[in-house]
């Protein structure tokens, strides 16, 4: 913090900051750790003039509910953090907003609202739509923070890389396997419990990075923190539990000693890897690609002149 002659010194937070502007952050990580609060008209739901109007008559006791609040912040305290553990671990809410992070966010508000209304012993605010509305937004919040987060623009940068030859197909492998007891994936071409995936060769980040540095962009997370991110997403196939602790694989002849492997298939719990149409049928060879259009994991229509573009 800079005073008047320049220098600095610390500041101590006292309360929460509010921010307020016309924009918010550019970055998705930062949006998904705290509450946004939309007042332009254009973007107002429901019966926002009625809403409107009648925030504008009693703004000026608005106070007031901050001073009770305070009057008996231990009990309203006690309240939220009770109607927050409730939120935290309700299924119901748990499968819509499976994000740790954004189900807090977005409790906080339902909880602290129940709160006040346990605390008052009004009941008449339809907590019950209210919080079905906060759920789905939740939902809506989480679907828009994964589409920037850094995971979701490297596959597409990766993608676009791929699709303009920046980056090559000779580290990719597309197979059929089986999971064995421990974990390691093995060639099955006839098995009912195959399934379908992509291996990936980590030295593709070089090829990468030097696309995004070419074209004056930065890389911002280093190989280590990126698999560390995939780690944590549905699609992800762990390591096996045998002594290489890694998934080993062949690719174009050069053998490599770690490779990422992500599901095509939503099957052994793991999820379909969601860029597949993207990736897939750039990196596959003819005979794989007919094999993943028979069973319907990639469609049928698309052909090399109409294949999806990032």
């Amino acid at each position: 913090m800079a005073t008047s002659d320049n220098k600095t010194r610390m500041a101590a937070g006292r309360t929460t900051p509010l921010i307020t502007g016309e924009t918010g952050s550019t970055d998705a990580a930062t949006r998904s750790r705290y509450v946004q609060v939309q007042v332009s008209k254009n973007n107002r739901i429901g019966d926002s003039r009625r809403r409107f109007d009648r925030v504008q008559s009693e703004c000026k006791t608005f106070n007031q509910i901050g001073r009770y609040i305070m009057e008996h912040r231990r009990e309203f305290a006690n309240l939220a953090i009770d109607n927050l553990k409730l939120w935290m671990t309700n299924g119901e809410v748990q499968a819509a907003i499976p994000n740790e992070r954004l189900r807090f966010i977005h409790g906080v508000t339902y909880a602290t609202i129940d709160a006040m209304d346990e605390l008052l012993g009004t009941k008449e605010q339809r907590l019950g739509e209210y919080f079905n509305f906060i759920k789905v937004h939740g939902n809506q919040s989480l679907a828009d923070v994964m589409e920037e987060t850094f995971i979701s623009t490297f596959w597409r940068d990766l993608a676009n890389g791929i699709q303009t030859g920046k980056v090559k197909r000779k580290f990719f492998a597309v197979e059929r396997v089986i999971t064995t007891e421990d974990g390691t994936l093995k060639v099955d071409d006839e098995s009912a419990n195959g399934k379908w995936v992509l291996y990936i060769a980590p030295a593709v980040f070089n090829e990468y990075s030097t696309d995004k540095r070419s074209r004056n962009e930065n890389v911002p997370l280093d190989m280590n923190s990126l698999q560390r991110e995939m780690s944590r997403e549905p699609y992800w196939i762990s390591a096996p539990r045998n002594s290489t602790r890694t998934h080993r694989k062949t690719i174009e002849g050069i053998p490599y000693s770690t490779t990422w492997v992500l599901s095509l298939e939503d099957k052994d719990g793991r999820q379909r890897f969601p860029f597949l149409e993207h990736i897939v049928p750039h990196i596959a060879d003819e005979n794989e690609l007919q094999c993943l259009r028979r069973v319907g994991i990639v469609p049928k229509d698309l052909e090399p002149d109409n294949l999806p573009t990032t």
